[in-house]
């Protein structure tokens, strides 16, 4: 069974770029630009080319403006299928330094074969773990619900309530668990498959405020940089000829990579939605990998409609409700009797 996920880093990296963006200009040469993904990176040591002209960065920053503006906006609805992965504690090999990872990754095309992705992620489980298969998942949005379902267990947000339903073999049941808008209890968002740079970042490089240089050897991809008055900063690094986000890398106030996104293996949908084969965050401790969690998506399309019944969840006699809404911790469970074919319409309307 998937582990379900924290409440994931990329919230936070959200919230650091914001205030990174909306602050301070950092030098080209405060740090090394990380190393490119998948389609590029390489064991080579990076180092800054020269400058761009100012002409240059205003042409090509004001065409990304406009592209991740309309980027960003583009996706209404969405239904994806995909594989995912997460690994962590005895889950995940110890002592793989970044260095080894991102190797690892340059290693396998992840966008082309099927056994890549789950032969890639044995390499990093020990070997009595190994039979933990990836898990083949689903993923809808439609305005502000979300849906997160696979063969055992469905997440889901409707704007009121988070829902949490898991099936066991044993008895065949399965537990509903309500929880109140705004709890912890994390469910994928887009963000988690196809990660957007904000049209506010290249608004921040028109000005000055973020400085950007070419990726050594990399002709078609630029280093943004910017450090917080903190020392912590945030990398990205993207595809100048169609925006794309590479790579968005987190550093501490040591310089010590804590963060990372990937994505790579980009398409284009007929409707014009840009997005990933894949997408993986890490984080790592004291440079070494201490979370992974990787994703390949196998189908993906947008902005068609989505019917609601993926947003309902039904519970059938002998089920359990779980309503853990109550306040201060507290929880009511609840036998059910006869089936329920909408569980929030029925807890909506109940006294």
């Amino acid at each position: 069974m998937d582990l379900i996920s924290p409440l994931r880093p990329l919230g936070s990296i959200c919230r650091l770029i914001v205030v990174v963006v909306m602050s301070l200009t950092v030098s080209p040469l405060a740090a090394q630009p990380s190393r490119a993904n998948q389609d590029s990176i390489s064991a080579a040591k990076k180092s800054p080319s020269p400058a761009l002209t100012d002409e240059l960065i205003n042409t090509t920053f004001a065409r990304l403006q406009t592209i991740w503006k309309e980027q960003e906006s583009a996706v209404k609805t969405a239904a994806i299928s995909f594989r995912s992965v997460r690994r962590a504690g005895r889950l995940l090999v110890e002592n793989i330094s970044r260095d080894e990872f991102r190797t690892r990754l340059s290693d396998v095309d992840l966008a082309s074969k099927d056994d890549a992705f789950r032969d890639w992620m044995q390499s990093f489980t020990p070997p009595p773990y190994r039979k933990i298969p990836w898990v083949a998942k689903e993923f809808f949005l439609a305005g502000d619900r979300r849906r997160e379902s696979s063969a055992d267990t469905i997440q889901m947000v409707d704007g009121k309530f988070l829902i949490c339903a898991r099936k066991f073999i044993a008895p065949a049941r399965q537990q509903i668990d309500l929880y109140p808008e705004g709890s912890a209890l994390y469910t994928m968002r887009l963000t988690d498959f196809r990660f957007v740079p904000s049209p506010v970042l290249a608004k921040s490089v028109l000005e000055g405020r973020i400085s950007a240089i070419r990726v050594h050897g990399k002709e078609r991809q630029l280093s943004l940089l910017s450090k917080h008055k903190s020392g912590t900063s945030v990398e990205l690094v993207i595809d100048e000829s169609n925006g794309s986000l590479l790579e968005l890398v987190v550093r501490d106030a040591k310089q010590n990579v804590s963060q990372e996104t990937l994505q790579g293996g980009f398409r284009t949908d007929p409707k014009g939605v840009m997005y990933p084969a894949w997408h993986i965050r890490c984080d790592y401790r004291d440079n070494r990998l201490h979370y992974l969690d990787a994703t390949v998506i196998d189908t993906a399309t947008f902005n068609d409609p989505i019917p609601d019944d993926k947003f309902r969840v039904a519970a059938y006699s002998g089920d359990t409700i779980v309503d853990n809404g109550r306040g201060a911790g507290a929880s009511m469970a609840e036998r059910v009797s006869a089936d329920i074919p909408d569980v929030q319409a029925a807890s909506t309307a109940a006294p």
